[in-house]
């Protein structure tokens, strides 16, 4: 498993704001002093719904709101390319990867995974993910690769042929067939209404051959709730976010719990650049979300980090 060393006093943040209501949040999923030296304070999480996970979101973004260059589609340029960021650059790449180690599965589209070969959701931290295995979870957190027909992942993506890390691809009837067709390899597929007691036989634990593909829905949409109630069903209690696309959507559908938000101070503009939900459809001005400020981090005047809880209007829930 890859490394990245991390100079944990060079990274540390400070605390500027901190809500009263985060003393509500009563669990922590991985006790880590690495956390505490580099955040403040342990990465605390309310109790997960029964019927889904509690689903957090970790993205990067300039000061006016944009997700990459229009040259470098990768996300993560918006963080190195900022050069007064100093180390807190790589903050922001610690706290995505501190992210991951607390919980139980992250999720990822095709479009980020066309843009990086290499994109796996693990711990790559060592000291966080000692921390992690010290707290009894599982050496990585299960991968699921979301699509609403498969057409916009690249089958032949490292991340669909390991066999160390667990990779679940979920999506519709359409999108199992695609796979089908265009996957060159063995596949296993199980519908999202199977009993939770199949599903838990035939989930990846990693070492695998085949492609583990879980289908829900109708014709090219899947059944987002449903996937949800059989991934809780399955003991994710915590899933992370890492595709902005799909993230608007859960927000959308009055089901996004909180985003991490860092803030390069960097200016990108130009309509052509990704934002969170580019492909989606806005809200509008008497229907929308609000999003409580939880907790502000400072590294210096080029770098800020967010973390924000989502309350939506009766409308949506």
């Amino acid at each position: 498993m890859n490394t990245v060393p991390f100079d944990y006093e060079q990274i540390r943040i400070r605390s500027i704001y901190r809500s009263e209501d985060l003393e509500t949040f009563r669990e922590i999923p991985v006790p880590s002093p690495i956390v505490e030296q580099v955040y403040g304070e342990p990465l605390r999480f309310p109790q997960a719904p029964e019927e889904r996970p509690y689903l957090y979101a970790s993205f990067v973004m300039s000061v006016d709101g944009r997700m990459a260059y229009a040259d470098q589609p990768s996300a993560f340029y918006v963080a190195a390319k900022n050069e007064r960021g100093g180390a807190g650059r790589d903050t922001d790449f610690w706290l995505l990867n501190a992210l991951r180690a607390v919980g139980d599965a992250s999720l990822i589209g095709g479009n980020s995974l066309k843009t990086d070969p290499d994109y796996a959701m693990y711990c790559l931290d060592a000291g966080m993910q000692r921390d992690r295995l010290w707290a009894r979870y599982p050496r990585y957190p299960l991968n699921l690769v979301m699509s609403l027909d498969a057409r916009d992942v690249p089958l032949d993506h490292a991340l669909l042929r390991s066999r160390e890390i667990p990779v679940v691809f979920v999506t519709s009837p359409q999108g199992l067939e695609y796979v089908r067709a265009h996957f060159a390899g063995e596949i296993s597929s199980a519908d999202a209404s199977q009993p939770e007691e199949e599903l838990k036989l035939w989930l990846p634990k990693g070492g695998e051959t085949q492609l583990h593909v879980l289908v829900s829905g109708e014709n090219s949409m899947p059944d987002t709730p449903l996937v949800l109630r059989a991934l809780r069903g399955l003991g994710i209690r915590r899933l992370l976010v890492e595709s902005p696309g799909y993230a608007h959507y859960l927000v959308t559908q009055g089901l996004m719990d909180e985003f991490f938000l860092n803030q390069s101070g960097v200016y990108i503009g130009g309509g052509d650049t990704m934002t969170i939900g580019k492909a989606g459809k806005g809200f509008s001005s008497e229907l929308h979300p609000h999003m409580q400020l939880l907790q502000e981090h400072v590294y210096n005047e080029y770098f800020q980090y967010f973390r924000y809880r989502f309350h939506y209007p009766s409308s949506l829930n």
